[in-house]
Parts: C-alpha cells; sequence; structure tokens
C-alpha cells in the first residue's frame, strides 16, 4: 500500500477528479464499499460516511484507515455517499475530455498517439452502467482507455451515470440534453428502469405475492405468473414506458443530435436466498427457492424487455431506425452472478447485477449492435 494521505486530502480529490487512473486507484485504496449494513464491528478503523436521506442500492462507503490517516477535527460528515458517486461521474467525464484532447491523450494511455476519429457516446443510466468501486460495469467495458488504440473504431463515453439512478430523476434533472448539445455525439445510449419499477427491491413488495415455502418449480416460465400481482406489473411498466417515451423525445427533438440511441433492458438476473436486493425480499413473500425465484424474475425481464421494443416500434415513422433495442438476455452465464472482488461472497451478496466477467459479456453485446450500426453509416 502507497503512503497514506489525510482525510482532507481525500476530500480534495474527490472534489477535484483530474481523469487520470493513478487517482482512480488512489480514491480505491482508500475508500471502502459495502453492500449493506450490519451489526458487526468493522476489522479495522474506519469512520462511517453519512448516506443521504434516501438510500441507493442499500451502498455505504467507509473510509480505510490503513490508507487515510484519520483526526477528529477532519471527519466531515459532508464526505458522503453521493460524494463519492459524484467523483466517480466527474472522474470519467475528465477522463474523456483528456482522451478526445489530442494533446492530453499521451497521458492516459503512456504512448504517443496519432489524433483519432473517435466515435462519441453520452451516456445516461443507472449502477449497470456505473457501479463505483467494485465492478467494471457496461460503460467501463465499452470505454477502456488502453483499448482504445487496438479498435478500428474509437468509442468514446461521455458518462452521466449514476448507480441507483431512476429515469424520473434523470428526465427531471435533464443533464443529457445538455450533455448532447456540448459533445454532440454519434450514439446515446440510456439504461433505466430497473429502479423505477423494483425500486432497489422494495419494488417486490408490491409486485410479488405472498407464497408457500413449500413450492417447486414447475416446466417452462408462464407458471410464475401466479406469483406476480399482473396488473400491477402492467402498470408499473407502463409508467416507466412513459418515461422512456420522454427521454426518446427529448433526444430526438434535439437539433445537436442526429444519431442513434441505445437502450437495453437488462440480463436475466439470479436471485439467491442471501441476495441483500432480491433474495432476501423473495424469501421473505415465502419464495425460498432459488429456480422459483429466477423464474420469476426472467419473467418480468422478458415483460419489461418485450414493452421497450413496443415503445421503439410505435415512434413515428420518422424515427425508425433511430433507437434500437440492445437485448442483454441471457448474455452473462449462470456463473457470472454474485461474485466480489473476484470471489463468491458468502455474506451481503448482490444478486441484481453481474460480475466483471458477465458484464463483460453484456457489453459485448453493445459493442456488437454498435458494430452493426456502424457498417450500415458506411465506417
Amino acid at each position: 500500500m502507497s503512503e497514506k494521505i489525510t482525510e482532507s486530502e481525500l476530500i480534495s480529490i474527490l472534489e477535484n477528479p483530474t481523469g487520470e487512473e493513478e487517482e482512480l486507484e488512489k480514491v480505491q485504496e482508500c475508500i471502502i464499499f459495502e453492500l449493506t449494513q450490519n451489526d458487526s464491528q468493522p476489522s479495522v478503523q474506519t469512520t462511517p460516511v453519512e448516506k443521504p436521506k434516501r438510500e441507493r442500492l442499500s451502498q455505504k462507503f467507509q473510509i480505510n484507515a490503513d490508507a487515510v490517516e484519520l483526526s477528529e477535527n477532519e471527519r466531515q460528515s459532508e464526505f458522503n455517499f453521493e460524494k463519492v458517486h459524484e467523483f466517480f461521474k466527474r472522474w470519467r467525464q475528465k477522463r474523456y475530455d483528456r482522451i478526445v484532447n489530442p494533446s492530453k491523450i499521451t497521458k492516459v494511455i503512456k504512448k504517443p498517439q496519432p489524433p483519432r476519429n473517435f466515435i462519441k457516446i453520452v451516456s445516461e443510466g443507472d449502477s449497470w452502467f456505473q457501479y463505483p468501486l467494485i465492478l467494471d460495469d457496461i460503460v467501463d467495458q465499452i470505454f477502456e482507455p488502453k483499448k482504445i488504440r487496438n479498435r478500428d473504431k474509437p468509442y468514446v463515453i461521455y458518462s452521466l451515470d449514476h448507480a441507483g439512478a431512476r429515469l424520473d430523476e434523470i428526465i427531471e434533472e435533464d443533464e443529457f440534453v445538455d450533455a448532447i448539445k456540448k459533445i454532440r455525439p454519434t450514439y446515446f445510449m440510456i439504461g433505466g428502469g430497473g429502479n423505477d419499477l423494483l425500486d432497489g427491491g422494495d419494488g417486490i413488495q408490491e409486485l410479488i405475492f405472498d407464497s408457500s415455502k413449500n413450492d417447486e418449480p414447475e416446466p417452462g416460465i408462464k407458471y410464475a405468473e401466479k406469483y406476480i400481482n399482473l396488473p400491477k406489473l402492467k402498470q408499473k411498466i407502463e409508467d416507466v414506458m412513459s418515461l422512456y417515451k420522454k427521454v426518446f423525445d427529448k433526444v430526438l427533438n434535439e437539433d445537436a443530435f442526429e444519431g442513434t440511441i441505445l437502450c437495453h433492458g437488462y440480463d436475466y438476473v439470479k436471485p439467491i436466498k442471501g441476495g441483500k436486493i432480491l433474495g432476501e425480499r423473495l424469501v421473505k413473500k415465502g419464495i425460498v427457492n432459488e429456480t422459483i425465484m429466477a423464474d420469476v424474475l426472467a419473467y418480468i425481464i422478458d415483460r419489461f424487455n418485450e414493452a421497450l421494443i413496443n415503445t421503439i416500434e410505435d415512434q413515428p415513422p420518422g424515427r425508425k431506425g433511430r433507437i434500437v433495442h440492445v437485448d442483454c438476455r441471457g448474455a452473462a452465464g449462470p456463473k457470472d452472478w454474485n461474485w466480489y472482488r473476484g470471489e463468491r461472497r458468502e455474506r451481503g451478496k448482490d444478486d441484481f447485477h453481474p460480475s466483471n466477467t458477465g458484464f463483460k459479456k453484456i457489453a459485448k453485446r453493445f459493442l456488437n449492435k454498435l458494430e452493426e450500426l456502424e457498417n450500415e453509416r458506411g465506417n
């Protein structure tokens, strides 16, 4: 481990990111991530990071006392969950600026490179596009600076993503419209709706009926309907699709955007009994069989994707081909879930996000679609 820094120095890094890889490594060293609070004491001296009133994905961050010098007068309450997420968002944007600017590209990839005709993307989404500290999410996998020089088509992403983001918040904040005006991208990637639909797992209380713990899975997937409040699911999906329509309208009505929107409806998640986002809530509803859990969520994800595809197809004729659905279902394999820093977790399992390997497979679906679209453009 490198030399310790003070808490004030850490806060300064978080508030003034430069986009350099070394800076990101320092933050990863200084901050400890936990999915949920627990009653046990930390194994090392840490100071809890204050969280906002509405927790996103039940995450918390702590300062690693092995990497940061702590003193009573330096423990600032303003260093909180949102500050960490805001750092990663702004760090990505700074990295984008450094790479797109030819005069600074050598500082990022460590090797002089000629100017490139970058294919610009603006992304706006939730934790599948930005999962800080722990996972290399979809955006990380597509926009990897060290791989840019090896790609015939160098995609660069200006990221607005935020773990836990909801589509209604994305629309209200309206950052993506300003980013499109600034960046003038060829593509806009939107990923969201899961938090609006499942509300970090709490939506399961509304969507899932109380069931018998003795139930066994049945052939096919249609049997999963009996566990789901179908009218409620239909209404919630319709609400999410109305938000997608608003996003589509805002983007396609913007004169600065002449490109294509890419959206997705998630991959099939793998709930488990100890899962902190999905599994534990399903167990409370009486669903303890993990195959039934997976089938219930697969049914919901299928309906979500079908509705998104229909929403795209129902767009006015003039928008034909300007919005595409990236089907991520089945991309990640059964062993690509419930991993944490390269190892399967026995406690605090996240059963809503795939591993790095899983995200890489999902990102490949996006890259394949981008390649297809680029070929259509004659590039």
